[in-house]
């Protein structure tokens, strides 16, 4: 019990430290990150046979998803987004920015009347999900916010496992992340 709460307070501490300094990043940096991961995206053969992403709407100082997520629906490709209903993920198609309000502590998540995800075994080669992070290691792990939504969601869908993209900044690496064996590994980290 204590190694888990020494694991937690450990975590959290490294997520106020990074927060910070990704809040410190200037404007024309962040504009620049962003740029260069929407034409890594256009480029990116991995989207070639998606027909679903669940992706997220980028908050705070996040590097900036809304130009990626409009690319993904101009290309014809569905695009889902998650809501926290009862300290549950869930994704929920969008079909434009639109479809977004503020909803889970300041976060936008689609509105009411989006359809929502379904998980299928059939489907999951056509599904890529990115995801957001606090910190990313050099051994391909990511600190999330601390509520474990997306290891939870991972956890009951296996199969997506092998098509998680994760995204941030460059100076969201660090050489470690403590973790536990709850924290599931995304399949590839892009810092931008």
């Amino acid at each position: 019990m204590e190694q888990w709460a020494n694991l937690k307070k450990e975590k959290s501490l490294l997520r106020k430290e990074i927060i910070k300094k990704r809040d410190e990043i200037p404007e024309t940096e962040r504009i620049r990150a962003s740029e260069r991961m929407l034409e890594f995206f256009k480029r990116l053969d991995v989207l070639d046979n998606k027909t679903r992403v669940l992706s997220f709407a980028s908050f705070g100082s996040e590097i900036d998803t809304d130009s990626i997520n409009r690319y993904l629906l101009d290309k014809g490709i569905r695009v889902f987004l998650p809501k926290i209903e009862n300290k549950d993920m869930v994704f929920y198609e969008i079909s434009s920015l639109e479809d977004l309000e503020i909803g889970f502590k300041g976060i936008r998540e689609p509105k009411e009347g989006c359809k929502p995800y379904i998980y299928s075994d059939s489907e999951v080669e056509n599904t890529l999900m990115i995801m957001p992070g606090v910190a990313f290691d050099k051994e391909g792990y990511r600190l999330g916010y601390g509520g474990g939504f997306y290891d939870r969601f991972l956890a009951e869908r296996c199969g997506l496992h092998k098509s998680c993209i994760a995204i941030g900044y460059k100076m969201q690496e660090i050489v470690h992340i403590p973790r536990n064996e709850f924290d599931i590994k995304p399949t590839r980290i892009l810092l931008f």
